[in-house]
């Protein structure tokens, strides 16, 4: 099976239109921490901020995994 990554759900969440500051406040996380996902320097998100970045993604880019 391939997994999609944390990283590409963000990166498409953005590729979307989400700006990164706007998908951080969605998601309720700081900006920061959402780039250090999208450059893979932090692996995944911990708790509802995963739940949330994983149903955002679900919804806007129709690709689960």
């Amino acid at each position: 099976m391939n997994e999609i990554t944390w990283k590409q759900r963000v990166n498409e969440l953005i590729d979307s239109g989400l700006r990164l500051t706007d998908l951080a406040d969605l998601v309720g996380i700081k900006p920061q921490g959402l780039h250090d996902i999208k450059s893979g320097k932090t692996g995944e998100p911990k708790g509802f901020v995963a739940v949330k970045l994983y149903k955002l993604h679900l919804r806007r880019c129709k690709r689960a995994a």
